[in-house]
C-alpha cells in the first residue's frame, strides 16, 4: 500500500480487509469491484496490486486462502509502515 499517500493507506486496508470477510462469494468480489474502482481513480499502480488478487478469487472455496494470504500481505505492509 505504499503507493496510496499515508492518510489513506489504513482505510483502504479497512476496505480490503471487509471485502475479504464477506460471507460469500458474490459480496467479496462485489466488495473487491468497489476497491478496485475507487483505486482505479486513485492510483494507476495501486490498481496493478490490487488486479492479480482479482484474479484469483475465481472460487469460493479459494476465497478462504485468499483471504490468508492477504492479511500475511496486510500485516506485512503495516510492519513496512510502522
Amino acid at each position: 500500500m505504499r503507493y496510496l499517500p499515508t492518510n489513506q493507506q489504513a482505510a483502504y486496508r479497512r476496505k480490503l480487509q471487509a471485502a475479504y470477510e464477506q460471507p460469500t462469494y458474490a459480496k467479496a468480489k462485489a466488495a473487491l469491484g468497489r476497491v478496485r474502482s475507487e483505486l482505479t481513480q486513485l492510483n494507476a499502480t495501486a490498481l496493478l496490486d490490487i488486479e492479480p488478487r482479482l484474479r484469483l478469487v475465481s472460487g469460493y472455496k479459494q476465497l478462504i486462502r485468499l483471504r490468508a494470504a492477504l492479511q500475511t500481505h496486510l500485516k506485512g505492509c503495516l510492519s513496512e509502515v510502522a
